[in-house]
């Protein structure tokens, strides 16, 4: 957890006088070591305090949304701010109430009732006592808030904005300098001009105050000390079976971890898998997009008129030496370049046309007009049609019933938008570097005199992939003058190496449809809590929209026609639906129908008499469910006729059997010299020319089995040389020549032993707490996305089972001592493991006397004991 960027104000153990501005006053934590933080006030003093040296305390922190703290599925029931930022308040009496800090400090809920401070998005939280009891405590905050009268700070870099050194301006507003919150401070200077500046963004301020305003009020011994050692700390995973964690730190280690087979994680429990969350952010502003004019465009004919494609090269940031924040820069087809708004003073100039060039692909969709596995770009999923998609040349080709609406997904997340229905929409002829298009060298042209020289034309043949797989319609290839024929890039990474001599059409598009590049746009969630909602599919459809959506459990089945009750709704489509019997599953929000709008319920395709005679005649099943559901997906409905059905049934197995029979080979994979020169620069593709005969899919095998081969035959302990000695009778093939004059036992041995170990421990726990195992699994069930916090009694009630049975106890601690000096050495000497040997012998030896004891024999998992090397 980093430190730098907190907002801070003076703490328990302060004793610096008025130099931060007097009690209340806050600053930013600029700079820290593992002794002493350093923070920039608002009144423009830079001090170093003691953060935690020595017991001492001077600081506490007033907010932490400054270093991007956030808690996903968290919604203030106070101000109903999604996603809470900064600190988190969860009231210990009441059942889900949660308040942001803003919320909290103004009083709101039920003073005498205690709360749970989350100071980061984890189960680990601190009780604090009711407010009731310290509102003499209560203290005002003072600073760079709304209103504040501001000048130029001790980071400003922006020249004369303000008007010259000694202009005073007021702030007007504090947003997200992303990706950290609550950091953007527009201030509106004496001159009249606004611009934005840094108060916490890594740790830079940019203004100092003059007069400051108020940022309301806290309560100072609720607030959390400034401890540097927590930001040095690594922070360890959450679980209260410290045998799970046990066993996952063993694995870590890379010398174990290549020695291991697929087969022995196979007892490791599913739960941990599921209690793992996982965090990512996803870039959408990327270079190499492709993008037509937007809804705020003001620049006449730049683009060279609407409809005409562009390309964007850089990304601004706040960085030195990069186009200003919230703006890009665009290389229009035509040659042109310029800046635009992608956010700036919330202008918009761009929409984005084609994101396939920047890698966006849908992992396991495929569009369902062309085929195309995976959907490469923006994906477009039908709202009427059962799993129905199409990418976006498909889309802007009319395929499929243009009165159907449609959820245009911009990237490969969940986050969805609901376009208008095509037949109701304008389309605009889109115009650049496509197929016919004449062309010449552009703005990123490194390719010497390929085109015959600087004058010459050519002519583009096709649109392609610059890298083979990843990076769809980023590269043309062209004809020129001189009869050669080369490819080149077209967004790729951003660069453009063509320009338009002669524009050719794209084909048509939407431009309502199309996402607006820099805005986030979500379509609300047409449930509401509180409706009474039912499944609109049959079970067998329900479990195929669950995926990605909460997952699916058999006893979901019984609930899928009956009514329930909205519960709670999630930023992802996932809806929370309450049934009369207490029970709580996670749905996928396209699964769901108010009860009122209804019709019918929508059975599985396979439920019908005609599919079952069909099966009845020696069909395969397999094969009869592919084309019901295919068909069903295509929104054509079911089946009329037993004979409709065999001759589709007839036509895909004879497909079948004649793909099977010819190689992939027919598919012929040919790499220009271009990107063969792109290599040598650091390309990620093959040097070499890829036959015909030879696919890519051939070659990943080839490759894979190679490196399979090579691992299975290098030394487990260096990792570097050929194994040269086998350990008998085990038969383990671990260590080269050198290494083996280290080791007395195999290694492998002891470690599968130490596994069997912790199987065993696993068992005692089903074994004596199968109860309390029960009733946690069921909680995490109900609640799929907010485990962590409404289950921990459930999970308390179970470590405390596991904690106080004696067998269980003396299991999980009968060689952590001998396993923590060997661990710790380790961690010191990874690079020579054969420094630890002795370490590893003596926790070897625990391991051999913990499976006797408990009558886990060494013969019935793994080899004897007595093994040499020869």
């Amino acid at each position: 957890m980093t430190f730098i960027g907190l907002r801070v104000v003076r703490g328990p153990d302060w004793t610096s006088g008025t130099e931060d501005g007097g009690e209340g006053c806050v600053g930013t934590l600029s700079e820290l070591d593992l002794n002493e933080v350093t923070v920039v006030w608002d009144n423009g003093t830079r001090k170093s305090y003691k953060g935690g040296r020595n017991n001492v305390y001077d600081l506490l922190i007033f907010d932490n949304a400054q270093i991007c703290v956030e808690h996903p599925t968290v919604t203030c029931d106070g101000c109903g701010e999604d996603r809470i930022k900064g600190t988190r308040w969860k009231c210990g009496i009441c059942q889900d109430f949660d308040l942001c800090s803003a919320c909290y400090n103004q009083d709101k809920h039920d003073l005498s009732h205690y709360f749970l401070r989350f100071d980061k998005s984890s189960t680990s939280s601190v009780k604090v006592t009711p407010r009731h009891e310290i509102k003499k405590q209560k203290c005002q905050a003072k600073g760079i808030f709304k209103g504040a009268t501001v000048t130029r700070g001790s980071y400003w870099k922006w020249e004369a904005q303000d008007g010259g050194e000694g202009s005073k301006g007021t702030v007007v507003d504090i947003t997200a300098w992303k990706p950290s919150f609550r950091t953007k401070v527009e201030v509106k200077w004496s001159n009249g001009s606004s611009y934005n500046y840094r108060v916490g963004h890594k740790g830079k301020v940019d203004l100092k105050c003059v007069q400051p305003a108020s940022g309301g009020c806290y309560y100072k011994s609720h607030l959390a000390m400034v401890d540097v050692k927590d930001a040095v700390e690594t922070e360890e995973e959450s679980s209260e079976d410290e045998s799970i964690s046990f066993l996952a730190r063993t694995l870590m280690h890379q010398h174990i971890l290549r020695s291991l087979d697929a087969a022995v994680c196979e007892g490791i429990p599913d739960m941990l898998a599921a209690m793992r969350e996982v965090s990512s952010g996803e870039k959408t502003i990327k270079p190499g997009l492709r993008v037509v004019r937007g809804p705020d465009w003001k620049w006449a004919d730049q683009d060279g008129g609407e409809g005409n494609v562009g390309t964007v090269s850089e990304v601004g940031s706040s960085e030195p030496e990069t186009p200003r924040e919230n703006c890009v820069v665009v290389t229009w087809d035509t040659g042109s370049r310029a800046v635009y708004r992608v956010g700036e003073n919330n202008s918009y100039d761009l929409r984005v046309l084609d994101s396939g060039p920047t890698g966006v692909k849908h992992d396991s969709i495929s569009c369902d007009s062309c085929h195309v596995t995976p959907l490469q770009g923006i994906r477009w999923k039908c709202v009427s049609c059962f799993n129905f998609d199409l990418c976006s040349s498909c889309y802007y080709h009319n395929e499929h019933d243009i009165t159907h609406v449609f959820w245009r997904y911009a990237n490969s997340t969940k986050k969805r938008f609901k376009v208008p229905r095509r037949c109701d929409s304008e389309q605009t002829l889109m115009k650049g570097i496509f197929v016919d298009a004449v062309v010449c060298r552009g703005p990123n042209w490194k390719w010497k005199d390929q085109d015959a020289g600087s004058v010459a034309n050519g002519v583009v043949l096709s649109m392609k992939s610059w890298d083979a797989t990843d990076t769809a319609n980023s590269a043309a290839e062209v004809l020129w003058a001189n009869e050669k024929t080369n490819t080149y890039r077209v967004g790729y990474q951003g660069n453009v190496d063509l320009k338009v001599v002669s524009s050719s059409s794209g084909g048509y598009y939407y431009p309502d449809h199309l996402p607006i590049l820099g805005k986030v746009e979500i379509s609300p969630c047409e449930l509401n809590v509180g409706d009474t909602v039912r499944c609109c599919y049959d079970a067998d459809l329900v479990k195929l929209l669950q995926n990605g959506h909460g997952g699916w459990n058999e006893d979901m089945r019984k609930y899928v026609c009956l009514n329930g009750v909205v519960d709670k709704i999630f930023s992802d489509n996932a809806v929370i639906v309450k049934y009369g019997d207490g029970k709580r599953w996670c749905f996928n929000q396209d699964a769901l129908s108010k009860v009122n709008s209804l019709t019918s319920v929508t059975c599985s395709p396979m439920d019908s008499s005609l599919v079952r005679k069909v099966i009845e005649l020696g069909f395969d099943r397999r094969t009869i469910e592919d084309v019901t559901l295919k068909q069903f997906s295509e929104g054509r409905g079911y089946f009329s006729t037993v004979e409709d059905l065999m001759d589709k049934v007839l036509e895909t197995q004879q497909k079948r059997s004649a793909s099977s029979g010819m190689e992939q080979s027919i598919r012929e994979v040919v790499i220009s010299e271009n990107q063969m020169a792109d290599v040598a620069l650091g390309s990620t593709m093959t040097s070499d020319r890829v036959n015909a005969s030879e696919t890519l899919s051939e070659n990943q095998r080839l490759a894979e089995e190679n490196r399979q081969l090579k691992e299975r035959h290098q030394c487990k302990i260096c990792l570097e040389n050929d194994v040269s000695m086998t350990f008998v009778p085990c038969g383990h093939l671990v260590s080269c020549d050198t290494c083996s004059t280290d080791l007395k036992d195999c290694p492998m041995f002891y470690i599968y032993s130490y596994i069997s170990i912790m199987e065993y421990s696993m068992r005692l726990v089903e074994k004596h707490c199968s109860k309390y195992l029960m009733m946690f699994g069921e909680c995490i069930q109900l609640h799929p996305h907010t485990w962590q916090i409404d289950c921990d009694l459930e999970r308390r009630k179970l470590a405390k089972c596991a904690e106080t049975n004696p067998e269980i106890v003396h299991i999980k601690q009968v060689c952590g001592k001998q396993f923590h000096v060997y661990e710790t050495c380790m961690t010191e000497f990874q690079s020579k493991p054969e420094k630890c040997t002795d370490f590893f012998n003596v926790f070897s030896s625990c391991a051999q006397d913990a499976l006797k004891t408990y009558g886990l024999s060494a013969s019935n998992t793994i080899p004897n004991v007595d093994s040499n090397s020869e």
